[in-house]
Parts: C-alpha cells; sequence; structure tokens
C-alpha cells in the first residue's frame, strides 16, 4: 500500500519529525552564532540549548544578534 503524501503530511508523526528537525537546525544555528560572538559554550548552556523549545530558540537567535553578553543573549 502506497500513502499518498497529502495523508502522510497530516500525520501527526510526521509532523513532529518535521518540528523536531526545524528545532534541531535552529538550535545549531544558535550554537554557532553564540560560539561565534561569545566563545565556546559551557556544558549547562548546551543543556539549556537542547531543552528549549523552538520559541525559545528563535527569541535567543534574534537576541543573540546584538546581546553584548552571553547571560544577555540567553535571556
Amino acid at each position: 500500500m502506497i500513502i499518498s503524501e497529502e495523508i502522510l503530511k497530516e500525520s501527526s508523526t510526521y509532523q513532529y519529525l518535521i518540528e523536531k528537525g526545524v528545532a534541531q537546525a535552529r538550535r545549531q544555528d544558535l550554537v554557532k552564532l553564540l560560539t561565534r560572538r561569545f566563545g565556546s559554550l559551557s556544558t549547562a548552556t548546551q543543556r539549556k540549548l537542547d531543552a528549549a523549545p523552538i520559541e525559545k530558540l528563535d527569541r535567543w537567535f534574534d537576541r543573540a544578534l546584538d546581546a553584548d553578553s552571553l547571560k544577555d543573549a540567553l535571556k
């Protein structure tokens, strides 16, 4: 049995995997930006990023562009 693309996209599993992939990509971009601006990240900071939902990652990414410190970026 072949599942149509439309049915697949409506699947909660498919949507979960897409959201997880988007969050992981945003997390990688944020780590790269923070590392470039503020140096290597501590294990605690890495754990904080790993646990954060996509909305928080987006907010932190925007703050990191202009923040004076890592602490300010991750408020």
